[in-house]
């Protein structure tokens, strides 16, 4: 006959806590996202990083110093239009980061003379030239950036006091429509590469889609409105000359894990998440919206690579590199933002924004900075995720000002303004709502004027609080259009502190001990005389 060994209370006990684990384990909750406070504090601590690495000069990095200068002035710009501030604010405290930066940038500028001149239109109507950075053979990047942190600035009127720059005295606005000359006339004019850019102007041969896409990065903030550009007018042929150049090197949809996304210099070439998040956002420059067939197809690539287990093609990182691609982080940002896109389908809906942005904050050092990778040393990533973070990117609808403040009780007013290849959208009805905050559900609607704006004003009758609006439109195609947000702040004003019956007693109590001891040194004193 078998005995049967009687279990032990500690085997029991411990069988007990497995199974509880075992079963929190399969119910647990997905991890959330970051924060919005963590996403705030890891920017903050960034930004404490990136402005202890600007070199004497104004410069960051040491090599690219342009383009390395641009990314960081940007990311401190953007920083401030987001605060409310101007960049040159001396009350924000990284206001001369920019400025040393800038005029870094400034004094290394270089002349294209007149005159330029394109088969396929004016690249330069004012007849004066073009002004470019470096002359490294890598002209575009630089440019394309430096682009970017001057328009970026928000104060196209303001002058540049470089001496011995080429542009010394000019006003910043001068300098940017220059560069967009410059990048128009630097376009590529025929054969496969026509209508992308090479790393100089007219690159005979070669265009591809890194270049490229810090070149339409750059047009983008120049064309955009204030605070994110100096709504600069860019030459029609310059975007039909682009439609060329996306249609050639998008990978063709014929039922392999490239399609629709964008290729180097040929559209089989080193497909890849990055390059096919600057896809969207020349897609979006040139008028493209979420219906349009291609977009779709590149949004498709995105999804299908989503979860890669590496950095290339995917963004997430793996073996050899375990961080993500901040360099795929900040192009598939501005790709998104800039048609709208919130989310997408990974297997059910997913907020690219949240994943992204956890993946983020989570890898940041403990000194504030990103780690480098194969794209870029640790100054370079942590520019890209900053940017990333705070999704600094022009979007096709934009709403203004993105950030203000103000008592409650007030009128708030917002503006929309829609432009599609840098033309106004005229007549379009845009729809406005607060979707967060103490006045959540209050919407309006407005129709766009001649210069492609609409408004909407609302009380802030909510009380004290944030406030997140958004815009919203359907575009001639049919497809959703929806704004970057705006944040309104209502704050209380301060308040004098009142008197409570328990203050007036103690008031009281203290003058009657005095009165007695004034009076007796009163006394004191008459007797002394």
């Amino acid at each position: 006959m078998w005995k049967v060994k009687k279990m032990s209370v500690v085997p029991r006990a411990l069988i007990i806590v497995m199974a509880l684990a075992l079963v929190m384990a399969l119910t647990a909750p997905v991890a959330q996202a970051a924060t919005p406070e963590e996403i705030e504090d890891a920017i903050e601590d960034g930004l404490t990083w990136l402005a202890g690495q600007q070199n004497a000069d104004g410069s960051w990095g040491a090599w690219e110093q342009v383009a390395c200068t641009g990314l960081a002035v940007l990311k401190f710009e953007t920083h401030a239009t987001f605060m409310g501030m101007s960049p040159f604010d001396p009350a924000y405290t990284y206001h001369e980061n920019v400025e040393n930066g800038l005029d870094y940038i400034f004094d290394n500028a270089q002349e294209a003379l007149s005159p330029l001149t394109s088969p396929h239109g004016n690249p330069d109507p004012d007849g004066d030239g073009g002004i470019y950075f470096t002359t490294d053979g890598h002209e575009t990047y630089n440019t394309g950036i430096a682009l970017m942190a001057i328009a970026a600035s928000n104060a196209p009127s303001r002058v540049v006091n470089v001496p011995g720059s080429v542009v010394d005295g000019w006003t910043y606005e001068e300098v940017a429509q220059d560069i967009v000359d410059y990048l128009a006339w630097g376009q590529n004019d025929a054969g496969n590469e026509e209508g992308g850019w090479g790393y100089w102007e007219n690159e005979a041969g070669w265009s591809d889609n890194s270049n490229s896409g810090y070149a339409t990065l750059g047009l983008g903030y120049a064309e955009a409105p204030a605070p994110w550009g100096f709504g600069l007018t860019i030459p029609a042929f310059v975007f039909s000359e682009l439609n060329i150049w996306i249609d050639y090197i998008q990978n063709d949809v014929d039922g392999d894990t490239d399609d629709g996304g964008s290729g180097y210099e040929a559209p089989w070439d080193w497909v890849n998440i990055i390059k096919t998040g600057n896809l969207l956002q020349q897609m979006s420059l040139v008028g493209d919206t979420t219906a349009t067939p291609r977009v779709q197809d590149a949004v498709d690539y995105m999804e299908t690579h989503w979860n890669d287990a590496n950095q290339d093609p995917g963004w997430k990182g793996g073996l050899w590199y375990t961080t993500p691609n901040y360099q795929a982080c900040f192009t598939t940002m501005k790709g998104f933002q800039s048609l709208g896109i919130e989310i997408i389908d990974v297997g059910g809906p997913l907020n690219w924004y949240d994943d992204m942005a956890d993946a983020i904050v989570t890898t940041q050092n403990a000194d504030g900075s990103w780690p480098g990778d194969y794209w870029g040393d640790s100054q370079l990533t942590t520019c890209w995720a900053m940017l990333t973070l705070e999704k600094a990117a022009p979007p096709q609808l934009a709403l203004l000002p993105p950030f203000d403040t103000n008592r409650p009780g007030t009128d708030h007013t917002v503006t929309a303004v829609y432009k599609i290849a840098g033309v106004p959208q005229v007549g379009v009805e845009i729809q406005f709502e607060v979707i967060a905050g103490p006045n959540a559900g209050d919407a309006g609607s407005d129709i766009t004027d001649a210069n492609g704006e609409a408004t909407f004003t609302y009380t802030g009758d909510g009380g004290t609080g944030t406030d997140t609006i958004e815009a919203t439109a359907v575009d001639p195609a049919g497809a959703p259009l929806i704004s970057s947000q705006a944040t309104k702040v209502w704050e209380a004003p301060a308040q004098v502190p009142s008197m409570t019956w328990w203050g007036i007693a103690a008031a009281a109590i203290i003058l009657a001990l005095l009165i007695p001891l004034g009076l007796r040194r009163r006394l004191l004193d008459s007797r002394s005389r």
